[in-house]
């Protein structure tokens, strides 16, 4: 890796699950991008990820940001 994360980043990876109105699923997540870093601080940048899927988790939907 080209940085480093902060001392708490491993609670970010954490997927978080929600349910919508119509019954669909939601899932988000931060994902840390390995050549993506901070000048400044030599800390590794994260992007937060989202996808939904409509039976129930069976399939899922492609990956939003």
């Amino acid at each position: 890796m080209q940085g480093s994360v902060e001392y708490n980043a491993i609670y970010a990876d954490r997927p978080s699950i929600g349910e919508g109105r119509n019954g669909e699923l939601f899932v988000a997540w931060e994902q840390f991008d390995s050549s993506n870093v901070e000048p400044t601080t030599s800390r590794l940048r994260a992007g937060v990820w989202a996808s939904a899927s409509t039976n129930n988790g069976a399939t899922w939907g492609p990956v939003f940001c």
